[in-house]
């Protein structure tokens, strides 16, 4: 909560969030330079979650919030406005809800207006559904500032409340960052009035009305300019022009209000903004990629508004016969397009078609991010096709693939070579056409330009790599059809960028929601491997240091398959290991077993990217220790319950024995570890920015052809030195909200 000459009514604002029947928050004040008491009135509260922060001077709304965001710890960011008054449930309703729908990325709630003595004037309801509310942002704001709850990783990714004067000023940086959140993410409103909303006749959106009026209406212009993939310039400039005006403003002034607005128009200029209109709501559907019945339902709705409001105005107008025929005949159009759309459904939209290459050899992160991958575009509307040379019917990605709507071709021959790839090259262009979108390949040898083929006039195609980041590598044949590279971290993409553009976004698991990490006795270590048992992946380096470990009493599980799995067990009945065990290979739906019986997890990696596995660990709050190979280190920047080794067996084995001591003191602290995951690599996030790349890749460059693209400016992740000690400094746990 920002505050600023708010003595009048900020007693009742803060009461009504200490008094809360949810009680895990913290609650940030920031004092914008107030010159009355409102300061004093803050600091007579003596309840610890009051975290008081003043600003030297006045700085502003935008400002003050994003101070206060920065300095929360927080799971959830949680607003409220100065005069505004948060009912008693308002929190518990919201974080259950977010809790039990991981998809939703901000929700805000219906409010009560009250007069400024308190008095109830009216009730204020709101749009609920997803696809709505990202309709109404093309022309206004659909949601209560004062009510929303946001993730807090979401805020971040999006880049907080915009402090650029020509909009933070007037107010409108909260409809500012509701547009930009929702481009990727969903939302939602609950229902319920879950505020009093205090009609303040002081407060700057009343003082800057006009000013805030024409900003609204520039961010609303530049959220409908996305939605149509043209600048803003460009937006205002597809003039279907008439008298010097444009359809785009044509058809905000004729549809912004619905009703009692009644635009004088030329029969042409409103043909005009009627074909922008459907324009705009065909490539609205397309951008977002909403299911069928949604759409379905979103144009029967507006059909039937927008058709009888036309019919309407032809009756009510002013002007002359030939406006009230266009009026009639428009409406009667939208009528009739509401009729047809109730008898034989909404038309299929075109769907992006996207192709993918890889690999199925064994478990591991690349297999599991594929399938991931694959449910995602495919519940997103995306037809997908996957082909790979070598697919091992073993592999349990191929299983859950098969429970996946997308197609999957493969040759006889599972373990791949020159017959496979003859085979592949007979028999696939019976099956496969030229009309993908979308070539994504982890296959980078010459068999991308076989690929490539089938990707239409205009398409993408798009490499990755197993592993570490090897440009040296690349095949001319690869890189002569490649438009770019999407690498699992900046520490991978940096070495590819002389070459061709390189994006990086890290590899999709799918772990929407995992239970909290309790704090546990620890007698016996149970320490684990999990992954492709593949030579470089270092499980004879552990099984080797293992006896010489002093971590006991401890047991070691290995958990996974590969070309070593015959080899692995056979030194372990050699050697007579008794507290060491193998496990086969393991489905995603075991993870949460396999986690929960885990202290420790152990990757001695002489060859990696950015391990999949090891993400997975933290989302279950299971620390690691991890040799410094590929873009491992990034995933130790401000990281205290992880450790990071060199790759020798002295660091290595340094590193477990002290990690196993940091475990039996409780200086580990699970939830801290998956609160760092769910901020910085939660499914909401990589899977909204996975969504982005794949299907609108031509955001990803600048520029019309492969050759000048430049890669869209993705956070750094690389993090200079290593984190290799384990004596920890206390942290308080962090707050929910």
């Amino acid at each position: 909560m920002s505050v600023y000459n708010d003595g009048r009514y900020v007693s009742d604002a803060i009461e009504s969030i200490l008094s809360q029947s949810f009680t895990d928050f913290e609650f940030l004040i920031v004092d914008d330079g107030s010159t009355d008491d409102t300061r004093a009135i803050i600091a007579s509260y003596n309840d610890a979650r009051i975290r008081l922060v003043t600003n030297a001077r006045n700085l502003g709304l935008a400002p003050s919030l994003n101070k206060a965001i920065r300095l929360s710890r927080g799971e959830y960011i949680a607003r409220q406005d100065a005069d505004d008054i948060s009912l008693k449930n308002r929190l518990s309703l919201q974080v259950n809800y977010l809790e039990s729908h991981p998809h939703i990325a901000m929700l805000g709630s219906a409010a009560v207006l009250i007069s400024q003595s308190g008095e109830w004037k009216q009730a204020w309801p709101v749009m609920l559904k997803d696809i709505d509310l990202k309709w109404a942002l093309l022309f206004r704001n659909p949601f209560v500032h004062s009510s929303i709850m946001m993730r807090r990783s979401v805020v971040e990714q999006a880049g907080y409340y915009t402090e650029e004067p020509l909009v933070a000023k007037p107010c409108v940086e909260d409809y500012d960052l509701w547009c930009r959140i929702n481009m990727i993410w969903q939302s939602a409103n609950l229902p319920t009035p879950l505020l009093k909303y205090r009609a303040n006749p002081t407060s700057v959106s009343v003082r800057t009305a006009d000013e805030h009026l024409r900003q609204a209406n520039r961010v609303a212009s530049k959220n409908r300019s996305w939605v149509l993939a043209e600048s803003e310039l460009g937006a205002k400039r597809d003039a279907h022009a008439s008298g010097g005006c444009h359809a785009y403003d044509d058809a905000n002034e004729l549809f912004r209000s619905p009703s009692g607005h009644d635009p004088e128009l030329s029969p042409a200029r409103l043909r005009a903004a009627v074909a922008f209109l459907d324009k705009l709501q065909n490539a609205f559907y397309a951008k977002y990629r909403f299911s069928r019945s949604d759409i379905g339902t979103h144009r029967r709705h507006w059909y039937w508004i927008w058709g009888k409001h036309l019919l309407a105005l032809s009756l009510r107008t002013r002007a002359g016969l030939a406006n009230k025929l266009t009026y009639a005949a428009l409406g009667a159009r939208y009528m009739m397009r509401q009729a047809v759309s109730l008898i034989c459904g909404v038309p299929r939209l075109q769907r992006k078609r996207v192709l993918v290459c890889s690999k199925f050899v064994t478990v591991g992160g690349v297999e599991t991010h594929i399938v991931n991958l694959c449910r995602l575009l495919a519940q997103n509307g995306a037809e997908v096709t996957v082909v790979s040379r070598v697919a091992r019917s073993e592999v349990p990605a191929l299983d859950q693939l098969r429970r996946v709507p997308v197609r999957f071709i493969a040759t006889p021959f599972q373990h791949g070579g020159r017959v496979s790839t003859l085979w592949a090259m007979v028999f696939w262009p019976l099956r496969l056409r030229r009309h993908f979108d979308i070539l994504y390949t982890f296959d980078l040898t010459w068999f991308t330009g076989f690929l490539a083929r089938f990707v239409r006039p205009g398409g993408r195609v798009l490499g990755a790599n197993w592993g570490p980041a090897r440009p040296d590598e690349m095949r001319p044949a690869a890189l002569k059809v490649l438009d770019g590279m999407l690498l699992e971290s900046e520490f991978q993409a940096a070495p590819y960028r002389h070459l061709l553009p390189a994006g990086a976004i890290p590899h999709l698991a799918q772990i929407t929601s995992a239970a909290r990490r309790e704090p546990r006795y620890v007698d016996v270590l149970r320490v684990a491997f999990l992954g492709r048992m593949d030579r470089n992946k270092g499980m004879h380096r552990l099984l080797d240091l293992w006896p010489t470990l002093a971590i006991q009493p401890a047991r070691l599980d290995f958990y996974g398959d590969g070309w070593e799995f015959n080899r692995l067990a056979s030194e372990i009945r050699t050697r007579a290991l008794a507290n060491v065990h193998l496990h086969g290979a393991y489905t995603p739906s075991a993870l949460p077993e396999i986690y929960e019986r885990t202290d420790l997890m152990v990757l001695p990696s002489e060859s990696e990217g950015l391990p999949l596995v090891l993400m997975e660990a933290m989302a279950y709050g299971v620390p690691f220790v991890a040799t410094d190979v590929g873009a491992i280190r990034t995933l130790a920047q401000d990281n205290p319950d992880v450790c990071v080794v060199p790759l020798d067996d002295a660091a290595l084995k340094l590193g477990i024995e002290r990690m196993a001591r940091a475990i039996r003191n409780g200086q580990i602290d699970g939830q801290r570890l998956q609160q760092y995951h769910r901020e910085r690599y939660s499914y909401d996030l990589v899977a909204g920015r996975w969504l982005q790349t794949i299907l609108n890749p031509e955001e990803l460059w600048q520029g019309g052809g492969p050759t000048t693209r430049r890669p869209r400016q993705f956070e750094p992740e690389h993090a200079e030195g290593l984190v290799g000690d384990v004596v920890r400094p206390q942290v308080r746990d962090r707050p929910v909200i």
